[in-house]
Parts: structure tokens; sequence; C-alpha cells
């Protein structure tokens, strides 16, 4: 009887454990001092960015990241030009993503990207958002800060790394 109680409770012990570090984690405002940084100026105004550039750091994003300076941002790099697919999983704010080419070019803008939790709650069935053209750079700002900067595509952001 207690085995059988113990294998009913356990998934449950560890699915409330899960839950409970994830909101734990949800609560953690973007720290930009553990990135590389580099700077931006838009329109008169300067933007921090921190670079990703491995697979994992890429992966992680601003996953359970609670809230984002409006002058900071992430820039993901890539050795190479190529479609990219960014999706909002696990992600609690929402994201301006704009797509940039080998030399800084805007190509699109996804304005406003809303986490994937929002959208499905299982966060199974995440929308992905897409490059119009192919990319190396990709730029994550809190929205609507690409609005507020009035960034458009052919738009060439220059980059000075620190």
């Amino acid at each position: 009887m207690i085995k059988k109680l113990l294998i009913t409770l356990f998934p449950l012990a560890i699915t409330i454990g899960v839950y409970s570090m994830a909101d734990y984690i949800a609560q953690q405002p973007f720290d930009i001092s553990n990135y590389p940084t580099l700077k931006t100026t838009i329109n008169n105004q300067e933007i921090t960015l921190a670079t990703v550039w491995t697979p994992e750091l890429q992966a992680k994003g601003f996953m359970y990241v609670s809230e984002i300076p409006e002058d900071q941002g992430m820039l993901f790099t890539y050795p190479e030009e190529k479609p990219r697919n960014f999706w909002m999983k696990d992600t609690i704010v929402p994201l301006d993503i704009i797509f940039l080419d080998q030399n800084y070019q805007i190509i699109n803008i996804h304005h406003n990207a809303r986490p994937c939790n929002e959208i499905d709650p299982t966060q199974q069935n995440c929308p992905s958002y897409s490059s119009q053209a192919p990319s190396q750079y990709i730029i994550e700002l809190p929205s609507p800060q690409a609005k507020n900067l009035n960034l458009q595509p052919g738009q060439t952001i220059r980059v000075e790394f620190e």
C-alpha cells in the first residue's frame, strides 16, 4: 500500500518541484553582466547588447527572464548567413526579434513576439519567428523597443565591441 502511494505521489512531487524551480527562476531580471557586451546607438539612444554565440547560450536566450531594461538586449551571432527561426519557449516577456544580414542590415522585424505560454500553455506548439532571407545576426529587444527606436527593414545597425 505504501509503495503504491509513493509511486502515485512521486511524479506529483517532481512536477511540483519543477514548477517551483521554474517559478523561482522566472523571478530573475536580466543580468547583462553575465555576458560579453557591445554597444550600439540607434536614433540617438545607446543600447547595450549581450552577445551570445554558443548553441547553449543561444538556446537559453531570454528564457526565464522577468524583466529587461529598455536600453539592453541580446545579439545572437552565427558564423554564416542562413535562414533562421526563433521561438519563445520558456520566455516570459514579449520581445522584438530583429533579423540582420552579414553587414548588420535589417532584413525583417517581428514586433511583440508573445511568450509561448500565452499562446499555448503546454508550450508544445510554440510559433516560430523566421527571417525573410538568410541572416547572420539577430537582435532581441524588449517589446516595443524596435518601434520606439523606429527600426526599419533596410536600416543598418552599427555595433561597437567593448
